[in-house]
């Protein structure tokens, strides 16, 4: 049976079609690694179900991309299925630093944008800072080993999105690369993975996962086009701004985004262009903030310009960040507007949408397809297809806020809510009050009895009835903390006259009989004012269940500001009084609509010949759709030696590479001479080859318990019961490091008295019966008649050396 800790198994969690979001969990080393945790802009709970059964039992969770894609759904998970809460033990969520802020900005803006239109259940702000908490940052090629396993995985560089990377998981013998919606090409602020993809830099993974979100199955998908993206992109805006019409770009929030803004920057500096170019996201200033601090994850030109010029490349002189749609109407027209909400489904781009559609002067440019089935992506189907685009039927929603009446009634039920809880708190703090003054009386006591012989002991009394009425009247249990009634016994017999504590004693007095004031020696500062009312109110709040009383504090800073009233609690957020309204709108679509692929993926074509040049043995392909999965079957799964994976939803498959390589432990005793009867010095003298060490050692497997888990160790074998004590000999598989040469295997054949000499750079054996070549593949080829000579080099050539 196989052990727990030799599995390598991959389970896709969603991403069953080319447009869904990306999860997977990865069991390697007895560990259950979470990649990625993304949702779409639809929000659907039912693609997250798997997780729900999988979640509290995730020992780490590596991040790829700073997306809704790849980290939408963590907020959800966390709160939901109990991710990153595994008891006592830290479940870290391993991602760059730049991915770990501009993710959360990211999520900010998807929440303010879905908050501010309606009910928007799934998680709020604080949600998002809890996952803020639970990052581990790292940087990029930066090993972090986890836990007290084996398991080492490193984050490389992936082009796409600042702060992007593939995620390398290695543990001998397996070296899996999980390298999804990366980009190998140089763009302006960003170097890509071609480095990271090259044999300097990566070594050839054993397992390679993958997804076909950019597989084409056009029949010319190969052929280029003669005109570059970027260029092209330029031209249909400047095309349309001199036209005297505005250009609509729906984007994400601090992604894709950037590299169009330093394209559009650049260009209007070159041109000198006095067109508005602006930037609107509802976290529009922190981003710009986050990024101009992250340029360590930029490309190296980038860096080199920073230290020549001094300048910040994305402090920009053309680009005009905006918050709100007030500020945006602000601007002069023509202008390009860059605006979150690149699915069309809600946000400032649905709004600018429904306005800038029905005029021909426009421009609506997409150069993202988007994930799931939203608006962006049916106008990309039609526009592909070149099929006339018809009115479209829009719904928008609101918060509709109470007035009049309704408004006054509410106030009134708010106003009897607070007298309530203000009760409430008076309660709570005379019960304490009595308590305290208790305690202080028992001390009192206490410190009475200490100069006598008396004892405070423990009663039970009985309950009292009360004659002519059978029903228990009331039942008094005498404590330790004593009381008025409390009963003393002296030890000689004697009893104490006056039980009651004297209220003389309950005041603290110094030596002179004066009465000592705390408030005396205290600091009449500021700070501690503040500290104490600060003190206060948290009590208040644990009193109060965690909840806050802020129903007072509605009542005087308004509401109504939907960007505001969304960053309160949600318990207050809930009291507020309003509701959704929603409204269908048919817009008539007749402004210009394109799309140009800035999308920064790599191309089917380059996916091919990367994972040709990779050559891992395993290729496990996710997020792909029936007609991508045959375009990649027919395309790179021709050649036997490469395995193809195409797992669904739920359904787990072995992963672990076909290498013949076993993971075990080894015994201290082998390298003892006095336990191990085959001591060999080569034991001390290993040979470096690649990450490995590698010697010859012979011994016996044994299944051995350690810490709980089951492993394998490697200890001598056993002395020999013949009376000569003489072991037998096993003879040594050759370990060399490089490529075999002919006249390295001249003189092994040699040693076998086996003649060999060359003859035009061919190894000729036993007088012409053998000869022995290497071809340019570097594989031996032998050939000769079939005799004794011919097996003898043949058996001794497979049983020395084996390619590693």
């Amino acid at each position: 049976m196989e052990e727990e800790s030799e599995v390598v198994e991959f389970t896709p969690l969603c991403g069953s079609d080319a447009h869904d979001p990306l999860c997977s969990l990865l069991k390697i080393d007895g560990l259950r690694i979470l990649l990625d945790c993304g949702w779409n802009d639809s929000f659907n709970t039912e693609l997250l179900e798997p997780l729900r059964e999988v979640c509290p039992k995730v020992d780490l969770v590596l991040i790829s991309f700073p997306d809704l894609e790849h980290m939408g759904a963590l907020p959800y998970a966390i709160k939901e299925f109990g991710l990153c809460k595994a008891g006592e033990k830290k479940v870290p969520i391993c991602l760059t630093k730049a991915a770990a802020d501009l993710g959360v900005l990211s999520l900010y803006d998807v929440y303010i944008s879905r908050a501010t239109e309606g009910e928007f259940p799934y998680f709020d702000l604080d949600d998002i800072d809890e996952l803020r908490n639970k990052f581990l940052e790292v940087n990029f090629e930066q090993p972090v080993k986890i836990g007290g396993s084996d398991l080492e995985v490193s984050i490389l560089r992936a082009g796409r999105l600042l702060g992007g990377g593939m995620w390398r998981i290695k543990r001998e013998p397996e070296d899996i690369l999980y390298a999804v919606d990366f980009n190998h090409k140089r763009e302006l602020h960003l170097d890509g993975a071609h480095d990271s993809l090259s044999f300097s830099g990566l070594q050839k993974p054993t397992v390679m996962i993958t997804d076909g979100f950019n597989i084409s199955t056009h029949p010319r998908s190969h052929q280029r086009e003669r005109e570059k993206p970027r260029d092209k992109f330029l031209r249909k805006v400047i095309t349309k701004l001199r036209s005297n019409g505005n250009v609509l770009l729906p984007v994400d929030c601090a992604g894709r985004v950037l590299e169009l803004l330093i394209i559009l920057e650049r260009y209007w500096e070159q041109n000198k262009f006095s067109y508005p170019i602006i930037w609107a996201n509802h976290v529009v200033q922190s981003a710009a903030r986050h990024v101009q601090a992250h340029l360590e994850f930029t490309s190296k030109s980038m860096n080199e310009a920073f230290l020549r010029d001094k300048t910040n490349p994305f402090e920009f002189k053309h680009v005009k960040p905006v918050g709100n749609l007030e500020a945006m109407n602000m601007w002069r027209s023509p202008k390009v507007i860059l605006c979150s909400g690149a699915d069309l489904e809600y946000g400032f781009s649905r709004q600018l949408f429904g306005q800038f559609a029905p005029n021909r002067s426009n421009l609506i440019l997409f150069t993202d397809r988007t994930m799931g089935d939203n608006l962006t992506s049916s106008l990309c189907k039609l526009i592909t297809e070149k099929v006339d685009i018809r009115p479209q039927k829009l719904k928008f929603s609101r918060w509709e806020y109470a007035q009049g009446e309704e408004l006054e009634q509410w106030k009134l039920k708010e106003m009897d809510r607070d007298a309530e809880e203000e009760r409430k708190l008076q309660q709570i703090e005379s019960m304490k009050k009595r308590r305290l003054q208790q305690i202080e009386a028992t001390q009192a006591l206490r410190d009475d009895m200490a100069g006598g012989d008396y004892e405070l002991l423990k009663i039970e009394s009985e309950p009292v009835v009360v004659e002519g009425n059978n029903k228990l009247k009331r039942q008094r249990s005498i404590d330790h903390g004593g009381g008025l009634f409390a009963i003393f016994a002296a030890k000689l017999g004697r009893t104490a006259m006056f039980s009651a504590p004297e209220p003389f004693r309950l005041t603290r007095r110094d030596e002179y009989g004066e009465e000592i004031d705390e408030n005396d020696y205290m600091k009449a500062n500021k700070d501690s004012e503040n500290d104490k009312e600060k003190g206060k109110n948290q009590e208040k709040e644990e009193e109060n269940g965690g909840e806050e009383n802020h129903s007072e504090d509605l009542l005087k800073r308004g509401f109504g500001d939907v960007s505001l009233d969304c960053s309160l609690p949600r318990n207050l957020r809930d009291r507020l009084p309003r509701k959704t309204v929603y409204s269908d709108v048919l817009v008539r679509i007749l402004c210009e609509i394109e799309y140009v692929d800035m999308e920064g993926r790599c191309t089917w074509n380059d996916t091919r010949n990367i994972i040709s040049n990779l050559d891992p043995r395993k290729v496990v392909l996710v997020r792909s759709d029936e007609a991508r999965t045959e375009e990649f079957r027919k395309r790179l799964c021709t050649d036997n030696k490469r395995r193809c994976l195409f797992p669904k939803v739920n359904e787990p498959v072995n992963i672990a590479s076909d290498t013949g390589v076993w993971k075990i432990k080894l015994c201290r005793s082998l390298f003892d001479k006095t336990q191990n009867p085959l001591y060999d010095e080569s034991l001390e003298k290993m040979l470096k080859i690649g990450d490995s060490e590698v010697t010859y050692v012979e011994g016996v497997i044994r299944k051995t318990q350690i810490g709980g888990r089951n492993y394998s160790v490697l200890e001598p074998l056993p002395l020999s019961s013949e009376p000569s004590g003489v072991q037998p000999s096993i003879e040594h598989t050759l370990v060399r490091q490089g490529d075999l040469t002919l006249s390295y295997l001249q003189g092994e054949l040699i040693e076998k008295k086996i003649k060999a000499k060359f003859a035009n750079q061919v190894l000729v054996c036993c007088g012409g019966k053998v000869t022995i070549r290497i071809g340019a593949d570097k594989k031996i080829q032998l050939t000769g008649t079939l005799c004794t000579e011919y097996f003898e080099i043949r058996d001794l050539i497979y049983n020395r050396f084996i390619s590693v």
